[in-house]
């Protein structure tokens, strides 16, 4: 509701300006044309009917509902960082985990590379357990998320509104991560020489 976001204050009844024994002192008007243009010359007549009348904020209702959320899109904007933060620190965690789980086990690299397998099996292999603890990751995520968002709008009183794309766009960037910071330590594996491993 647009009066939700221009003025969240609830009002539990209606009077006319006249009964709050105040002076009005907002103008509202409507038009097909450029409000832009409308302002000024609102401005020019406000003066030409009272020139002391000072025109403290003169906006258009778009600039007015901008403002409304700024506060929404400054804290949009500082959680979109520290997810982006996280998601970087999560990443080069499963970086290390894929790199370690490649040094400890070199010997059975080593071993299945000398028995037949190819550099495209082990290379495979390793991505697939990257992506999959990204999955894994990426479905305690969602699962946190949408019951920390249950639980917000129980004790808010709200809906949640739960968007199956969003959910589906989490899958598919939890497994580009896994593919990002898995692909060089399973590199890695795949180029390991058997003798050495």
């Amino acid at each position: 509701r647009a009066g939700d976001l221009v003025d969240p204050t609830p009002h539990l009844f209606y009077r006319s300006f006249a009964q709050w024994d105040l002076s009005p002192t907002t103008v509202l008007a409507r038009t097909s044309l450029d409000a832009a243009e409308i302002v000024g010359a609102m401005e020019r007549e406000l003066r030409a009917v009272n020139v002391t009348l000072p025109a403290i904020s003169a906006k258009t209702m778009a600039q007015y509902l901008e403002a409304s959320l700024y506060g929404v899109g400054a804290a949009a904007t500082l959680l979109g960082g520290l997810g982006a933060i996280g998601l970087c620190l999560a990443g080069i965690g499963l970086y290390a985990v894929v790199v370690y789980a490649v040094s400890r086990r070199s010997r059975e690299i080593g071993i299945r590379m000398a028995v037949g397998a190819r550099e495209r099996d082990i290379l495979t292999q390793f991505l697939i357990e990257a992506v999959t603890l990204a999955l894994i990751g990426g479905i305690v995520g969602i699962a946190l998320g949408v019951g920390g968002s249950a639980l917000l709008s129980f004790f808010a009183e709200w809906e949640t509104v739960i968007a199956p794309a969003a959910i589906g766009l989490a899958f598919v960037f939890s497994s580009a991560v896994g593919v990002f910071f898995g692909y060089y330590p399973a590199r890695k594996a795949a180029s390991l020489d058997p003798i050495e491993a």
